[in-house]
């Protein structure tokens, strides 16, 4: 018998992330989509693994200042870097601890709901704009 397990996709909250034929296709291979509340990615990726890997990439670029005096990073230089740092990051421990800290695992939204992050773009309420009298020309509101 051949027993397909399940996957499970993190997704951002935004419609424009996820287009129908992408979630059929999850559907169809029994992949479990979940969609992170708007505008909380950027919080539950620098919680262990992405802050981890900035921190050591910092470190390098520091490091590399102290050898020589260096103008703007090249490519390779960048990518050397950024290979290394990411090496130290994603490790099977942080990407563990990374879980629990960011709420996902177990669930327990609140730890990204009540970041200022989060709440700092949550949507201000506007004021509706009064109406024009229809025998208000349009063109004496022009600026």
């Amino acid at each position: 018998m051949n027993v397909q397990a399940s996957r499970m996709v993190l997704l951002g909250g935004h419609g424009s992330h996820v287009p129908t034929d992408f979630m059929f296709e999850c559907k169809i291979n029994k992949i479990k989509l979940v969609y992170l509340p708007p505008h909380s990615s950027h919080v539950l990726q620098h919680v262990s693994i992405f802050s981890l890997s900035t921190l050591h990439y910092r470190k390098e670029i520091l490091s590399l200042t102290a050898l020589e005096d260096v103008g703007p990073i090249k490519k390779q230089r960048f990518i050397d870097l950024h290979d290394s740092a990411r090496r130290y990051a994603l490790t099977p421990r942080n990407i563990q601890a990374g879980w629990p800290g960011a709420g996902l695992v177990p669930f327990n939204p609140q730890k990204v709901l009540a970041s200022s992050q989060v709440q700092l773009s949550q949507p201000v309420p506007v004021t509706p704009r009064k109406r024009r009298r229809s025998n208000e020309s349009i063109l004496l509101r022009t600026p």
